[in-house]
């Protein structure tokens, strides 16, 4: 199988962008899905030795200035039959008790047995005072299975 990321426009027309799949010897490839013009499916991981393809989901808006986004899902299909296996929407991976928020940034990598996600995070810390709190991007393993999100490392020097 080959997979591809393609974006829908260039840098002054920005569009979001769709996964398509082919196997090698087929002639085209297919979008995986249909999402609508404002989301993005991104950062697609497959398994070495699972037919298991991850990725983001992202719905993006654009101003006269700016484009911003919002992590939707996380969604793991097989890619043989195209159903999903797993997903994890906003709001709904456990946490630490330490933490209060989080988002998945960026998928690395799916496990052997195609039950946890390798991925980078922002997570909000919770604040000794109401209302305060601190945002870090940490390493962090997603179970697909429990949805929880356990943090490995914070990264340093991430900028966004």
């Amino acid at each position: 199988m080959i997979l591809e990321l393609q974006g829908l426009g260039d840098i002054s027309n920005w569009r979001p962008t769709r996964l398509y799949l082919k196997h090698k010897d087929a002639a085209k490839y297919t979008q995986i899905g249909s999402p609508d013009e404002t989301t993005s499916y991104e950062s697609p991981v497959t398994s070495l030795k699972q037919p298991l393809l991850g990725f983001n989901v992202m719905t993006w808006q654009k101003n006269e200035t700016s484009v911003a986004g919002n992590w939707q899902e996380c969604r793991v299909l097989d890619i043989n039959s195209g159903v999903l296996q797993h997903s994890v929407k906003n709001g709904e991976p456990i946490l630490p008790e330490e933490f209060n928020d989080s988002w998945i940034s960026d998928l690395l990598a799916i496990s052997d047995d195609g039950g946890q996600i390798y991925v980078t995070a922002g997570v909000s810390f919770r604040g000794e005072n109401a209302g305060f709190s601190r945002t870090r991007q940490v390493l962090a393993v997603l179970d697909l299975t429990s949805k929880r999100l356990d943090p490995i490392s914070v990264l340093r020097g991430v900028f966004f």
